[in-house]
């Protein structure tokens, strides 16, 4: 656990889009291995696969809506996507796949 502490302070003082998103996948991943390890019956084992599926499925719809951010911007640091000027349909179908993306994630 002191791993995920260590990578939460990167995550947090993070200002590359491609080091934010590795950093909070490896955490996931840290997570879903405790999860998993600590399990010590059936129902347990499937509540950590059930987790792993939805964090797969959530990792998917970021990874795409960051691919589609840094490919419209060219840009892969937060403070200079202010300077890019998105059309509200980019804008909308990025922050719907960062919502539903994290969201996932975060219910889980």
């Amino acid at each position: 656990m002191y791993f995920v502490f260590v990578l939460s302070y990167i995550l947090l003082g993070s200002e590359n889009i491609i080091v934010f998103y590795f950093t909070y996948e490896i955490i996931l991943i840290l997570v879903f291995a405790v999860m998993y390890l600590s399990s010590n019956s059936r129902g347990g084992i499937e509540a950590t696969l059930f987790y792993a599926g939805w964090a797969i499925l959530g990792s998917i719809l970021v990874g795409i809506g960051l691919i589609l951010l840094i490919l419209l911007t060219d840009e892969v640091f937060f403070i200079n996507l202010v300077k890019n000027k998105l059309t509200s349909n980019e804008i909308y179908y990025i922050y719907m796949l960062l919502f539903f993306g994290f969201g996932t994630k975060l219910s889980t």
